[in-house]
């Protein structure tokens, strides 16, 4: 287990700690977020995150099948996982909220969370969301869906989700899987 995290999360992410964020966009669906929801401090997205730090660009974005007993997780890759001329566009959220706190600022470390117990059909072993900590400032960003009109729930999804704060659901069912 520890090759495929290495190869589908944690390869890339290594590569970029110690480095200062420069620039951050969003690739959602064209009909599916405007300006107002991408300057939301917890919102859902089909896409992907895209890191531009000073030395390199990360794509974080949601896993179907990649090897893991869950359906969905995370995934942290040198490229897009998308096709340049797909229904997505690109939406440069340095300036907003919780981005803009982070820009210009050093990751300084990072963690990887997976589901702490099994539950239905969720097991212990696939990652879902990373922990980015910049300089003190953390975002936490990953895999999982929404729950309208309750906060978005990280774990086996098909949706990106961007947030400053876990819910207390969060917090019970996480296991720590990898830390920088």
């Amino acid at each position: 287990m520890e090759n495929l995290l290495e190869q589908r999360v944690t390869g890339e992410l290594k590569k970029v700690i110690g480095s200062k964020l420069v620039e951050v966009e969003l690739l959602c669906l064209d009909y599916e977020r405007d300006e107002e929801d991408i300057q939301q401090t917890a919102f859902t997205f089909a896409g992907e995150v895209i890191l531009q730090f000073s030395d390199k660009k990360i794509f974080i974005t949601w896993d179907e099948n990649a090897g893991w007993k869950d359906h969905f997780s995370l995934h942290v890759g040198k490229d897009s996982a998308y096709l340049p001329d797909s229904i997505f566009v690109k939406w440069n959220v340095a300036k907003f909220d919780p981005w803009k706190k982070a820009v210009g600022k050093e990751l300084t470390s990072a963690k990887v969370y997976g589901f702490a117990i099994k539950t239905g059909s969720h097991q212990m072993d696939a990652p879902h969301f990373v922990e980015l900590d910049f300089e003190g400032y953390c975002i936490f960003v990953g895999e999982g869906y929404a729950m309208y009109p309750n906060p978005p729930i990280f774990g086996d999804g098909d949706d990106m989700i961007v947030m400053t704060e876990l819910s207390d659901k969060d917090r019970q069912e996480r296991k720590l899987m990898w830390s920088s």
